[in-house]
């Protein structure tokens, strides 16, 4: 069976959703371990969404790639403030820190549910696309 990119999006929302339900058993180290792996998995998947966004096809709206801009923009700041709060081991400062981590992923959560509103959107689009175009053809 071939894998579609839905499939894929869906097989990466299970891994994160099981990553986040099993923060809370693992040691600090393994924690830390497993958050170098997932930034270095965000700065990657940022990384080819530059890369996308810099071959964008004229047809392809430019709000996408204004995302992809948008996005990376606002990934290097957040993990630029990560950085600094990182070094900080005051409890309050610590608990604020924690509290904008928060905040942030919440943030990213609402960001992935509506690009998979889009998603749906442009792929349902795509095909009554799709369908009118061989519609055309035949009614010719």
């Amino acid at each position: 069976m071939t894998t579609t990119p839905l499939t894929s999006l869906s097989d990466r929302a299970k891994q994160v959703e099981d990553a986040a339900n099993g923060a809370a058993v693992r040691t600090r180290d393994e924690l830390a371990e497993q958050v170098t792996r997932a930034r270095d998995t965000a700065r990657h998947g940022a990384s080819g969404l530059q890369a996308g966004a810099a071959v964008v096809r004229d047809d392809v709206s430019a709000w996408w790639g204004d995302l992809h801009r948008s996005w990376s923009v606002n990934v290097a700041r957040i993990r630029r403030t990560e950085d600094h709060a990182r070094a900080d081991h005051d409890a309050q400062r610590a608990e604020a820190r924690a509290d904008r981590a928060d905040a942030d992923a919440d943030a990213a959560l609402a960001l992935a549910y509506a690009a998979l509103d889009e998603a749906e959107y442009a792929l349902l689009d795509s095909s009554l696309a799709r369908m009118d175009a061989r519609d055309a053809r035949h009614a010719v």
